[in-house]
């Protein structure tokens, strides 16, 4: 019994070390400490242009809605937020040539309710998850709001509408911080 135990100490240290760095490297900083606005019903479009002969290539997609603030709101201003996500697409998601894989994009804020309230921008890049979400993961560019600051991070997720070709409703996500 006592070489059993004395056996099974290395495998009790390697499981404690590996759930220490577990923990150390989750994300529940960022989470704990982000503001989260998401869009229930955000307008997705399509954008293409014209390949030779004309087949429509899906160049970009634009997200934009009126979103409420979930989480972290502590120092933003309460009022919903109006937000447009501009993605340009390098590689679509085979085989629906519709539905965007990966690429660059822009995310631009205001609070419309009062223009004295700041507007803020950030740059980022995506990457479908799979055929019905695509992550996206960026840092602020510019912005007028005290407590969001240039190169704060922004990460967050879309969904393709039911209808990629076309466009339609879709749901999004995005936290600060």
């Amino acid at each position: 019994m006592k070489n059993r135990l004395l056996s099974s100490k290395p495998t009790v240290v390697l499981a404690a070390l590996l759930l220490a760095f577990v923990i150390a490297s989750s994300p529940a900083k960022a989470l704990s400490t982000g503001t989260t606005y998401s869009f229930a019903q955000a307008t997705a479009t399509p954008q293409y242009q014209c390949g030779e002969p004309c087949v429509p290539i899906l160049i970009g997609y634009s997200y934009t809605g009126q979103g409420t603030c979930q989480t972290g709101c502590v120092r933003y201003p309460t009022d919903p937020i109006d937000a447009t996500l501009t993605f340009s697409v390098t590689r679509t998601y085979p085989p629906n040539p519709c539905l965007m894989q990966r690429g660059t994009g822009i995310l631009e804020v205001t609070w419309p309710s009062d223009p004295s309230l700041p507007s803020a921008q950030g740059t980022f890049t995506f990457k479908a998850r799979d055929s019905k979400t695509v992550d996206f993961a960026g840092s602020i560019t510019s912005s007028a709001l005290s407590v969001l600051l240039p190169g704060e991070p922004v990460n967050g997720f879309v969904t393709f509408p039911p209808s990629p070709c076309v466009g339609g409703t879709a749901t999004a996500a995005f936290t600060f911080g």
